[in-house]
């Protein structure tokens, strides 16, 4: 398969991820339509970008509709990043997320079925391994520890419940980062918000005692997983990671080393439920997408590059 001069749904395209997905497609000379009823994604994350808009959220219920009489049902692929993406965002309005989640998902497959699209390519997420003892291959048993987790490993039964009439691949990324994720604000990833208090000379806030770990995997690398997973033959399960685990001292050590500071972190209570350690097995990213991630210091030094041009 091939995405060249292809016609594509990017739900969440004014998303931190959909966004740069955008920018990737762009060169394929897709023909991009956004759909995207910006909750937390931001219009200006589309400016200057070829892409036509639909304001619209993804598990409303005339969505499959809208979506057929404004495509006249072409679609070659579709990218589902439109849903919320944050343990914060959960656990303040946890039945509201969980339904925009599942209910979006449900709507996304329907939507594939009546339309026969080639592919739908979406995200899953690290969190469903919760207390699976990392690190995590997609063989290990989920056992998700909060209700984003929860949700997204609901959604990857659903994809296995439509199997035989929706080709589709859920990807389980790990703790992205890198540029284009101010309009996140505290829901950024720890990287980011991390950085940004170091570059302000203040100083980070941190849930314990920053001995906790996670994968961080930059933007590109997330990217490249998604566009490849599009166009190449995949198991319904890919994770996206770095295959290395960072405690969050551990970042914030080289944030400063990287800035010449030496700024101090903040440690204040853990909310309950707290993952202590990710870390993703990445041996089928290897294989089957022929990915070999960054390691953090070099995204970090991608991500300082971005950051000094603007």
């Amino acid at each position: 398969m091939s995405l060249r001069n292809k016609r594509v749904l990017v739900t969440g395209g004014a998303g931190f991820i959909g966004s740069h997905i955008i920018r990737k497609l762009i060169k394929y000379n897709c023909d991009i339509i956004v759909a995207d009823n910006f909750s937390t994604g931001v219009k200006e994350n589309l400016k200057n970008l070829e892409v036509n808009i639909l304001n619209i959220a993804v598990d409303s219920k005339d969505f499959i509709k809208r979506i057929i009489e404004y495509t006249k049902g072409d679609i070659d692929f579709i990218f589902h990043f439109g849903s919320p993406s944050s343990v914060i965002l959960f656990n303040e309005a946890p039945e509201e997320k969980f339904r925009e989640t599942v209910s979006g998902f449900i709507n996304i497959m329907e939507l594939s079925r009546e339309i026969n699209v080639q592919k739908v390519i979406y995200a899953s997420s690290g969190s469903v391994y919760g207390k699976s003892p990392p690190p995590n291959s997609e063989f290990d048993i989920p056992r998700p520890v909060n209700l984003y987790g929860i949700a997204k490993l609901t959604c990857e039964i659903i994809a296995n419940y439509y199997r035989d009439e929706v080709k589709s691949v859920g990807l389980r990324i790990f703790a992205g980062y890198g540029p284009g994720e101010d309009h996140k604000g505290r829901i950024a990833s720890p990287v980011t918000l991390f950085l940004k208090s170091i570059l302000s000379d203040k100083r980070p806030i941190v849930y314990g005692d920053g001995t906790q770990s996670r994968d961080f995997v930059y933007i590109d690398d997330i990217v490249e997983a998604i566009i490849r997973s599009a166009v190449r033959e995949t198991p319904p399960i890919i994770n996206v990671g770095s295959g290395r685990s960072y405690t969050f001292n551990e970042v914030i050590k080289i944030i400063n080393d990287m800035l010449g500071k030496n700024i101090k972190p903040l440690y204040v209570p853990k909310p309950p439920k707290y993952l202590e350690k990710t870390q993703a097995d990445i041996t089928l990213m290897k294989q089957i997408l022929e990915i070999e991630p960054i390691d953090l210091r070099e995204g970090l030094a991608r991500y300082l590059k971005v950051l000094n041009l603007n």
